[in-house]
């Protein structure tokens, strides 16, 4: 994996903070807004919060959140538009599979995620992507690269653009059947895997986690396993070198392969970033629009 891609998860996880900030209102009026995370109404008129007697009110909250984040948001709303405009006028359109292959490796570096938080995850991650990427097409659009150091670029590099399987692990790891099948039995009531590996797990590592062991995406006991389990389910007890052992499989990241024709503009683009004398921004696209903000001049 080269440092151009990892700086790259980095920016899209910079981005999804940015953009994931709560949108207050701008104006002052008594339109009841729902709350960025508890989902129940917030009455413009009442404090949003007391410290014995002393009031935080709505205004003083919003105040705040526009001076401190408000010129950064804004500007990200503006430059998704822009991108969104020009890519539709270049008719910009970009592989499902290479987005896929960033979503994993996104993936891979967060730790258990439920469901419903793996879908506002993710669907930010598509979208930050998605965003990026079409930047980067229409800043170097002009670029020419010749087909032969792409093809070069494609067969130095092939292999890093493939993803093997990865499987999300825990384990719980005890040293003797008794005590598995002990932990089975309250797995079936219902107990919670991560509170039984806090409670019984011999795996020093990883049992004040709940057991938390990662991803894993190459043959091995624990993969080999896995690979034949659903998701959200748990083995029965097994033999390992360091014990018995009982492992639950969070999440399933599927292999994906890219072929030359389905890279081929993505590498193009990674070739020509090389030669942009530019720092990569939206900024450079305002110009394409009469744009007016409250901030002034970009």
């Amino acid at each position: 994996m080269t440092r151009k891609f990892l700086f790259a998860i980095l920016v899209v996880l910079l981005i999804t903070n940015i953009t994931t900030i709560a949108v207050w209102q701008w104006d002052r009026s008594d339109i009841v807004a729902p709350a960025d995370d508890l989902n129940v109404p917030v009455d413009t008129k009442e404090p949003v919060a007391t410290i014995d007697n002393e009031e935080i009110t709505y205004q003083q909250w919003t105040s705040n959140l526009q001076n401190t984040y408000g010129k950064k948001l804004l500007k990200a709303m503006i430059d998704r538009q822009v991108v969104d405009r020009l890519s539709e006028q270049e008719g910009i359109e970009i592989n499902d599979k290479v987005i896929d292959r960033e979503v994993s490796l996104l993936y891979t570096i967060q730790g258990i995620l439920t469901n419903e938080e793996a879908s506002t995850l993710e669907e930010n991650w598509r979208a930050d992507i998605s965003h990026r990427i079409r930047l980067e097409e229409l800043l170097t659009k002009d670029i020419q690269i010749d087909e032969s150091e792409i093809k070069s670029y494609y067969e130095q590099y092939k292999e890093n653009y493939d993803l093997p399987e990865s499987i999300q692990i825990s384990d719980i790891l005890v040293n003797n059947m008794e005590t598995a099948n002990k932990v089975i039995s309250e797995l079936e009531s219902g107990a919670a895997f991560a509170s039984l590996a806090r409670e019984y797990s011999e795996d020093i590592d990883t049992r004040n986690q709940g057991g938390y062991k990662g991803y894993y995406n190459s043959p091995g006991e624990y993969y080999d396993l896995a690979q034949a389990m659903e998701e959200e389910t748990y083995s029965e007890p097994f033999d390992t070198n360091e014990g018995i052992a009982i492992i639950y499989v969070h999440r399933k990241l599927p292999a994906i392969s890219l072929n030359y024709d389905e890279l081929r503009n993505h590498l193009k683009r990674e070739l020509a970033l090389e030669q942009l004398d530019q720092v990569v921004s939206a900024d450079l696209l305002w110009e394409n629009y009469d744009i007016k903000w409250m901030y002034g001049n970009n």
